[in-house]
């Protein structure tokens, strides 16, 4: 499994934030719904990127699904895939 430097990480992660902002501007400025839920997929193996949006409102709806755990368990769904 390749490593990527943990400061890339980090650099990739303020960058997205900083476009789930300026989407979520757009959006308002349009007056359109913006997505409740983004991902984006880096595969270093065949360095490609991925993106995935969903409008579904999922934690509005049931009380039971909690953001963090939502991630861990997409997070062991990645690491599963790749350990393939």
């Amino acid at each position: 499994m390749n490593k990527v430097d943990d400061s890339i990480q980090f650099e990739l992660l303020h960058y997205g934030n900083e476009d789930i902002e300026k989407i979520i501007s757009l959006c308002k400025e349009y007056n359109r719904e913006h997505p409740t839920e983004m991902w984006l997929l880096y595969d270093v193996k065949n360095n490609t990127l991925e993106s995935r949006y969903s409008y579904e409102a999922r934690y509005e709806k049931d009380e039971e699904l909690i953001p963090r755990l939502e991630f861990d368990k997409w997070f062991e769904e990645i690491n599963a895939e790749e350990n393939k």
